[in-house]
């Protein structure tokens, strides 16, 4: 990685070379797949290597499948806490839309058995790529909100798709009030961002999640007008979560072996820095807030 000490990621370093990221300050992941963590050639070996020399992590574990609802991975590690996220995402609905709804309600109603503690409603929401209608999509997603607006749980978004963001944006102003908490999660070039301009005006208490796909797109043109976005946005490091959607989302810049949840919290907060370069923030500052966004977000210490 250009511009901070790798071995700082996971050890105390006060090398000159690169900037050092102190091995105190403690990462705050607000979107992962906990259970699919080690499917996809990580192994729980590195990973426990990385957090060894003392690096806390807070993970915000989505549980995005329902049929994986009641997978736990158990990290025993001591320099790591999990909060989790249930939700339907709009590519993997139910036949039984009514059960699998009733199930969800259940969970936040402490009677069905979880082993961390349970912080939002969600991933939830629409999706163009999904093989399922807009229409049972849409079914889903109002029912998400109505029990997030029942148990005054936040909401974990997922859009994609150009028709999607405003149809979302719609059900989100007709089912919640202004100063829900919302995390509208991977926000990037291919976003609608006139919809998340207005999302951020109206919901008060709402944030957006930049991973490493913010800073991966292949059209030039459609990047510069993102990054123009971002740094025109008013304080706009009070509106970001840094998430890293682990195990998906490598960013093309990384070796397989390079990326993990604390390279790609790095890597996001770095790319961000160099974005919102005339505004003086660091890496630290951007992890910082972002921490503190997060807690805000989920109610989490």
């Amino acid at each position: 990685m250009n511009g901070i000490c790798e071995h700082s990621l996971y050890n105390k370093c006060l090398c000159k070379n690169n900037y050092n990221l102190p091995i105190g300050l403690p990462l705050y992941d607000g979107h992962c797949h906990l259970d699919l963590f080690f499917r996809h050639g990580f192994n729980k070996k590195d990973f426990d290597l990385q957090f060894s020399n003392g690096r806390k992590m807070i993970f915000i574990d989505n549980k995005h499948q329902y049929y994986r609802w009641f997978t736990d991975l158990q990290l025993n590690n001591p320099y790591i806490d999990v909060y989790t996220t249930y939700g339907i995402h709009p590519k993997y609905l139910p036949s039984n839309m009514k059960h699998i709804l009733e199930q969800l309600e259940n969970i936040f109603m402490n009677t069905s058995y979880t082993l961390t503690e349970k912080v939002a409603v969600g991933e939830c929401g629409l999706d163009s790529s999904s093989n399922f209608s807009y229409d049972l999509q849409l079914t889903a997603f109002t029912m998400q909100l109505k029990l997030a607006s029942q148990l005054n749980l936040p909401v974990v978004l997922h859009g994609r798709g150009t028709e999607s963001f405003l149809l979302m944006f719609n059900e989100l102003k007709l089912h919640l009030n202004s100063d829900h908490r919302l995390h509208w999660h991977c926000i990037n070039a291919k976003t609608d961002l006139h919809v998340i301009t207005s999302f951020l005006n109206y919901f008060k208490n709402s944030y957006i999640g930049l991973n490493c796909s913010t800073f991966a797109d292949g059209d030039i043109e459609l990047q510069t007008s993102f990054n123009k976005w971002l740094v025109n946005i008013d304080n706009i490091i009070d509106r970001i979560v840094l998430e890293t959607d682990f195990p998906f989302l490598k960013p093309y810049t990384l070796q397989p072996q390079q990326y993990n949840p604390v390279s790609g919290i790095t890597f996001t907060a770095q790319h961000l820095m160099n974005i919102l370069r005339t505004k003086k923030l660091t890496i630290t500052k951007i992890i910082d807030q972002s921490n503190e966004n997060i807690r805000a977000l989920y109610g989490i210490n």
